[in-house]
């Protein structure tokens, strides 16, 4: 941001820092809201095959997307990407990412609901009160679909790590074996 910062040393040793310049990888996420009916594995496809075709993503490691949350009136889904702050501008990245799969979702006629409340009105005007309400059919249960997507763990942070010139070459200073003064 540009802003000048100055750590006390305790909070450098009592806290976990994050620091964003170290690695010029970065990821960026975020979520977009489809339609309950919609296919979900495609809407996740077509965001990633988007997001690969983004000037500004990186192609390892790879754009992925999740479910995150099933909300009132649609499905949350989490959309990851990652860019090299080195060369392209992080947020301008991001902010096109979320366009650009905005419209594919849309070009493909996804829904992509806005908030929907359910009114009922508990008491019928005009209506005798001693007519019983129509008894409402219970749901058919529908068994569970099997994995669409891959569910096993990446690597991709512990390949960035690997490949971290700076990795070896840190000292920590904590460690009790550390030069001392």
């Amino acid at each position: 941001d540009g802003n000048h910062l100055r750590l006390p040393n305790a909070r450098v040793f009592r806290s976990v820092m994050l620091n964003y310049t170290r690695n010029p990888s970065r990821r960026f996420e975020f979520d977009v809201g489809v339609g309950v009916g919609e296919d979900l594995v495609l809407a996740q496809s077509i965001g990633t095959d988007t997001l690969r075709g983004l000037d500004g993503v990186l192609d390892e490691p790879p754009a992925r997307a999740h479910i995150s949350a099933l909300g009132d009136s649609n499905v949350q889904l989490r959309f990851h990407a990652w860019v090299d702050q080195r060369s392209h501008d992080f947020l301008m990245v991001k902010s096109e990412a979320i366009r650009t799969v905005k419209l594919a979702l849309e070009h493909a006629g996804m829904d992509m609901p806005e908030p929907i409340y359910r009114v009922q009105i508990t008491e019928r005007v005009g209506a005798p009160a001693d007519s019983p309400a129509p008894p409402s059919e219970p749901r058919a249960r529908r068994p569970a679909a099997p994995a669409a997507v891959d569910t096993r763990a990446h690597s991709d942070l512990q390949r960035q790590i690997a490949h971290d010139p700076r990795a070896d070459a840190s000292v920590d200073l904590l460690d009790p074996a550390a030069p001392q003064e």
